[in-house]
């Protein structure tokens, strides 16, 4: 089994929310961050969508070794952040806790499957890029959009 400080998600989120100070939690431990309603609240309420464990000598990191874990409260549009102290001895809980919320995510994409996309899928990607490559191509012989930003 993978271990979670493995994973390299792709592209990043920032910590706290654009639009406003103050939504970026700290907590002493895991054991903390266990008695809050961001742990044992309503899934579909504090709806997790990411997370990234950052451990010295993975990815590039160098500093302390803590978890991210990146919410919507979706019933108030409030986008935050919690970041918590963790060692390799929290894995198995941690481990539990993202699989619990991965279930709300999986129930919020329903009927849409979240594993690899399907044969449908890739053949109607091949027909879009088809599609675009005609595109370019038309405008091309036509003159269309010389000058436009690229």
């Amino acid at each position: 089994m993978t271990h979670l400080w493995e994973i390299d998600h792709p592209y990043y989120a920032n910590e706290g929310n654009y639009y406003k100070a103050g939504l970026h939690n700290q907590f002493a431990s895991w054991d903390e961050f266990m008695t809050t309603t961001f742990f044992d609240g309503d899934r579909d309420l504090n709806l997790l969508y990411r997370w990234d464990w950052r451990k010295p000598g993975h990815h590039e990191w160098d500093g302390p070794e803590y978890l991210l874990l990146f919410f919507m409260l979706q019933r108030k549009a409030i986008c935050c952040s919690v970041e918590i102290p963790v060692t390799e001895a929290d894995e198995p809980r941690v481990r539990w806790f993202l699989e619990d919320c991965a279930q709300a995510m999986r129930a919020t994409w329903e009927p849409i499957a979240l594993g690899q996309p399907g044969e449908e899928g890739a053949r109607l990607r091949g027909e879009i890029a088809e599609l675009r490559q005609e595109n370019a191509d038309y405008e091309k012989a036509f003159g269309l959009n010389e000058g436009a930003a690229a």
